[in-house]
């Protein structure tokens, strides 16, 4: 090893390489090999990827290494652990996942860009100056290949950087993979796999009050406890000084069993310790949800879905970090999310909700994720995952989920609607222009590894066919060409069926269509995000009828057979029509029974789908349209009514400060930089450096 490396490692703690790290130098790691890293939670992959990145900067300090991950919270992650241990070393740290109408040049400063895959994607349809200096691409939880709604993405932009980059290096990483050999026949790689773990996990059940585990130990601690077995399970690992996971298949539920569980962790809490995460969690809206979970962190539990807001969800992870939270009840997105490990995982069913079908069981892979946040290093022995399964299907349990292998993973590109969105994207891009060539560019997919290459080249002339008849490409005899219209919903990174909705509503709605018309037309789009109505509402019936004379024809057959739920579209509508008109989160939530987590994702998608809407009415030259559509993507963002649009342009103003200076008389920038900075500062909230950045901000927008 490079005794650069090799310092830079030491100075991290590390003493000796780990098996699977052992294992992957010996196969040529720093040589430049491509890997598939199979291998445990907590044994040292993300340490081999870094190894990995100062390893080829060290080599050439010119090249750049793309840190892929599934989800913003593991850009996060990363992005705060490589910055900690790295940059000491020289090494300039980024991290990217949003504003997909971007070319993001600034990237090219950075040696390290971490970002999601759809983030990637993105920027690989802008073809930036810098992607040629990429020496290395790091594929981290590659098991979301699998995944219907996001293994499409990353299948195409590791595809596509395969291809453009042929000399890079790839590392791909997952805990769970059934078949890494045939992942390293489609990356030319050497396959890393192993079982080793630094905290040995033991998985089993509960048999009539006995822990029964996968190493044939028996521990007999829930003796008479049947029907609250979760809550003896809890108190058995609180009284040994470990903390607790349990996964719940729901938010409902996840919150009822946090409930639950109090009665037992409040005896072992510390309230001193509680204090600040309690206050945090309860934040400044006072939703119920807020109170509820405020109320339960002080008794040293505390629940993580997706109805919580960032900051709420970030209070009951550092608390349970700090080790003041005994226990948390979460939905399964935690464990593809944060790293949060704990002495024991407890998994009370083997089922979980899937939209359309119903219950169904949990995934040999899904449950070996869960089981793979048991076991603490530096802080526990050995890890514990325990599955609560019924009388008598204990023999089955251990056949089914411990002894066998995790499904192999399967490539979906193919057989995605992101086919056809990528076939456009590729010819926007330049990367590819005729059926041959862009059946080429497919034939290099996982898909394709077992697929029939006359079946994928129908698959890209039925795609080629709807592009064209959408007039998104056109053929010039030679080469297929985008349109206008075409490039720009590639660069916006919608789906053209999304786009087709848009330029519906932008060509065919009267001048005076209401503002709901324009949220509701949104909501229908493939790329939309839609809450469930799980009601008749007299309020969405009325809205509905009210909406019907203004839809126009045009619009109702581009939606017309792919909306499901036409009641949860319109319900969704509705909750952004009243963010927008500054109502609290406290009366969305009782309005609507929305959560801040709600709210805080539909902002997210609405933001990029409001703006998306904006550039594209002005590739069909319908400014007006498309100026209501800006307006909607910035009072989306803040929450706030159209009158304060202008003042949220300013730095450090968002919806309470700006409402505040409306409310007092100074509605524009111009009020704002006339405005005497004392009466400024005596403004609640307005403190010196607030309107000194303000001011600072007001300036450049009107400069004198």
């Amino acid at each position: 090893m490079d005794p650069r490396l090799a310092g830079a490692v030491r100075a991290l703690g590390f003493k000796s390489p780990y098996p699977p790290q052992e294992e992957a130098l010996r196969k040529g790691l720093l040589a430049g090999k491509n890997m598939v890293i199979s291998s445990p939670t907590s044994s040292g992959k993300t340490l081999i990827a870094e190894m990995a990145i100062v390893n080829a900067h060290n080599r050439d300090p010119t090249s750049k290494a793309l840190y892929l991950v599934p989800l913003k919270a593991l850009a996060s992650e990363k992005f705060q652990s490589f910055t900690q241990s790295w940059s000491a070393f020289g090494l300039r740290v980024t991290m990217t996942t949003g504003d997909y109408d971007a070319k993001e040049e600034r990237l090219g400063d950075y040696d390290v860009v971490i970002a999601t895959n759809e983030k990637v994607d993105s920027v690989l349809r802008h073809r930036p100056s810098w992607l040629g200096d990429v020496s290395l691409v790091v594929a981290d939880e590659i098991h979301t290949l699998a995944l219907p709604d996001r293994g499409p993405t990353l299948e195409a932009v590791l595809t596509r950087l395969m291809t453009v980059l042929p000399k890079a290096q790839y590392l791909a990483m997952s805990a769970t993979i059934g078949n890494p050999d045939e992942l390293s026949e489609w990356l030319e790689a050497e396959t890393v796999a192993s079982d080793w773990r630094p905290v040995p996990l033991r998985i089993g059940t509960l048999e009539d009050g006995v822990l029964v585990f996968d190493d044939g130990s028996r521990r007999e601690v829930c003796p008479n406890s049947a029907g609250h077995e979760l809550e003896c399970l809890a108190e058995d690992t609180l009284k040994e000084g470990g903390q607790f996971l349990v996964f719940a298949n729901s938010r409902r539920i996840s919150v009822k069993l946090a409930r639950d569980l109090s009665k037992v962790t409040q005896g072992f809490a510390k309230a001193s310790e509680l204090t600040e995460y309690s206050s945090k969690a309860l934040g400044n809206e006072q939703t119920e949800l807020g109170k509820e979970l405020s109320s339960l962190i002080g008794k040293g539990v505390a629940f993580h879905n997706a109805g919580l807001s960032p900051d709420q969800r970030r209070a009951v992870e550092d608390g349970f970090r700090a080790g003041a939270i005994k226990g948390i009840v979460a939905t399964p997105t935690l464990a593809a999310g944060v790293n949060l490990p704990a002495r024991r995982v407890i998994i009370p069913t083997l089922w979980r909700y899937e939209a359309g079908q119903g219950m169904v069981p949990l995934s040999v892979m899904e449950f070996r994720q869960l089981c793979g946040r048991a076991g603490r290093p530096q802080y526990d022995n050995y890890g514990e995952a325990v599955a609560l399964v019924r009388p008598g299907q204990e023999e089955d349990f251990f056949e089914t989920y411990v002894f066998s292998r995790p499904e192999p993973v399967v490539g979906r590109l193919l057989e995605s609607e992101t086919l056809s969105s990528q076939v456009l994207a590729s010819i926007a891009a330049g990367y590819e222009n005729t059926e041959v060539d862009l059946a080429g560019f497919f034939g290099r997919s996982f898909s394709a590894l077992r697929a029939n290459k006359e079946s994928i080249l129908e698959m890209v002339e039925r795609a080629l066919g709807e592009l064209e008849s959408g007039d998104f490409i056109k053929y010039d005899g030679m080469k297929y060409l985008a349109t206008k219209f075409g490039s720009r919903t590639a660069e916006l990174y919608v789906v053209p069926r999304t786009a087709s909705i848009i330029r519906a509503l932008a060509l065919h709605s009267e001048p005076d269509a209401p503002e709901l018309l324009l949220i509701f037309a949104l909501t229908v789009t493939p790329d939309s995000l839609v809450l469930a109505a799980r009601e008749s509402d007299e309020e969405l019936q009325d809205q509905a009828a009210e909406l019907e004379e203004y839809l126009p024809d045009e619009l109702i057959a581009e939606y017309s057979g792919f909306v499901e739920d036409t009641e949860g579209s319109l319900k969704t509508a509705l909750v952004l029509k009243d963010w927008m008109a500054e109502v609290p989160l406290d009366v969305l939530e009782k309005k609507y029974s929305v959560q801040p987590g709600d709210v805080y994702q539909l902002r997210e998608t609405y933001q990029w789908l409001f703006y998306s809407a904006h550039r594209l009415c002005q590739t069909l030259r319908r400014a007006e349209v498309g100026d209501r559509y800006y307006k909607l993507s910035v009072r989306v963002r803040e929450g706030i009514k159209e009158e304060l649009v202008p003042l949220v342009g300013l730095r450090g103003i968002g919806r309470v400060r700006a409402r505040i200076l409306f409310e007092n008389g100074i509605r524009s920038v111009e009020d704002f930089l006339r405005a005497p900075e004392e009466r400024l500062l005596s403004l609640p909230t307005f403190g010196p450096s607030v309107v000194k950045e303000a001011k600072k901000s007001a300036s450049s927008l009107y400069p004198r």
